[in-house]
């Protein structure tokens, strides 16, 4: 679903063909497990717009670190990766724009709809 958002520059996941680590990821997981951690990297968003994404999202939470029951998002720049440059972060394809999504036991339709309208809203 967030392939085909067009608020959605990009997403990072191996499940995805075309992802660099897709050829690996088939090679070592059965189909479809590919596991529940994503990033994504917003259209044209800034940090500012990020935060204010993070700040519509109403069943998925914002957290420092990811794994959990529930759905949550890590913004990077912020978090994880706040201790690298932007240089460092921009070489390890960590941008301004990008977010980190782990699924929880939540309905995938929920968490859909929770991202598209905070997506919709930027």
């Amino acid at each position: 679903a967030l392939a085909a958002n067009p608020a959605i520059e990009r997403v990072h996941s191996p499940g995805l063909d075309g992802d660099p680590g897709n050829a690996v990821a088939r090679r070592l997981f059965p189909e479809g497990q590919f596991g529940a951690v994503l990033a994504f990297a917003i259209r044209d968003a800034d940090k500012a717009s990020v935060m204010r994404f993070l700040e519509r999202l109403k069943l998925i939470r914002a957290a420092p670190t990811l794994g959990d029951c529930f759905s949550l998002v890590l913004y990077p720049v912020i978090a994880s990766h706040r201790g690298l440059t932007p240089e460092q972060r921009a070489a390890r394809g960590i941008h301004d724009n990008v977010v980190r999504f782990s699924a929880g036991l939540e309905d995938p339709a929920d968490l859909v709809g929770d991202l598209e309208q905070a997506l919709t809203r930027q």
